[in-house]
């Protein structure tokens, strides 16, 4: 233990000449003296710049107009996906198209012959009804017939 105090004594000694003389030749007007810029020691302290907050101003700006742009775009979105159908109106519509089927096919099966009216009526009955109906609707069919005229 009294070897490490020796060389600990000895470092100290050596630290504290060497600071010493180097406060003695500054002090003495031997040692060069710089001057050092105020830009320098605010650097050194780690304040921005002139420049550097002028960048980060730009970048900032040209951030804020993106976002804005982004913002613009999802304004656009969200009106399209107001204006489209919800879960209620695609059910309504899908009951809606389920009663047409059902009646295109009654119709059909109706006009066809296969329906509840069909054992009270005869062919000719159906036929002059269809007729009718298409009257009605001011539809011209052309029987095969009239075609090979």
């Amino acid at each position: 233990m009294t070897t490490e105090r020796t060389v600990n004594q000895e470092e100290t000694t050596i630290i504290e000449t060497e600071n010493s003389s180097l406060a003695a030749q500054a002090n003495s007007g031997n040692g060069t003296q710089r001057e050092v810029s105020a830009t320098t020691i605010g650097r050194m302290m780690g304040l921005a710049t002139y420049a550097d907050l002028e960048l980060i101003t730009t970048k900032l700006d040209l951030f804020s107009t993106k976002i804005n742009g982004m913002a613009t775009r999802m304004e656009k979105v969200m009106e399209a996906v107001k204006g489209m159908p919800s879960g209620a109106d695609l059910e309504r519509i899908d009951v809606q198209i389920a009663s047409l089927r059902t009646l295109i096919r009654d119709t059909l099966k109706q006009m066809t012959g296969g329906g509840p009216l069909a054992d009270q009526l005869s062919d000719e009955d159906n036929a002059s009804r269809m007729q009718e109906g298409l009257k009605k609707l001011n539809v011209k069919v052309k029987s095969n017939q009239e075609g090979e005229d």
